[in-house]
């Protein structure tokens, strides 16, 4: 079973705004370190700027969103403005393979390449990925076009010190990104540099369902 957490993560000394905020669908529980995190039914839903709006106009937010088999997504989102956002792919390469094998062999590709294992057609798609690393190359590039270092200083709202800050800076880039080909090291980096390596299995659905596994304020 593949991990898939999302919730907003706010310091603990914001927790009796938070609670003042919360609505009945939500939960707030202990996370990990000065970290609390809210869970809600919208954290992925267009939604989740509504029913936020109202608390970050009081205290800084931080959502994630992390799809283990897929990606990682963050954004600050304060007085109701986005300030910061990141978002990792962590199958950049391998859906770049499956569009070129789909416009090569359409349904076809999965079965001769993954199932069949046929050697010509996973040549023909490497060959063709080749002549067409630029595009891959683009798709890189875009990830990390938009961090710029002030954006990052946003992590101030969360009372962090500048040496974290200044870490983060330095995890947040493409060289970290392609350290292990996929980025989640960046991602593990990323969370363990702001006391977050305990993220996982947190969202309103494991909690709801499974409430004797986590500490949770608002019972």
């Amino acid at each position: 079973m593949s991990e898939f957490s999302a919730g907003t993560v706010i310091k603990l000394k914001n927790k009796e705004k938070v609670l003042a905020n919360l609505s009945e669908k939500e939960y707030l529980i202990n996370l990990q370190n000065s970290w609390l995190c809210k869970v809600s039914e919208y954290d992925m839903d267009e939604k989740y700027i509504e029913i936020n709006s109202n608390l970050s106009n009081e205290v800084p937010l931080l959502q994630i969103i992390h799809a283990e088999d897929h990606g990682f997504y963050c954004r600050i989102y304060y007085h109701q403005k986005t300030l910061f956002e990141l978002d990792i792919p962590y199958e950049l390469e391998g859906n770049f393979d499956m569009q070129i094998g789909h416009e090569l062999y359409g349904d076809d590709y999965v079965e001769k390449a993954y199932i069949k294992g046929e050697e010509e057609v996973i040549k023909k798609v490497s060959e063709e990925k080749k002549k067409r690393s630029h595009e891959l190359e683009i798709k890189k590039q875009k990830i990390f076009a938009k961090i710029e270092a002030d954006e990052i200083y946003q992590f101030r709202l969360f009372n962090i010190g500048e040496e974290v800050v200044l870490k983060l800076q330095n995890i947040i880039t493409r060289e970290t990104y392609e350290k292990d080909g996929w980025g989640r090291q960046l991602v593990n980096e990323f969370l363990e540099e702001l006391g977050l390596s305990k993220f996982k299995w947190v969202s309103f659905d494991y909690v709801h369902n499974g409430s004797e596994h986590y500490e949770i304020i608002n019972n």
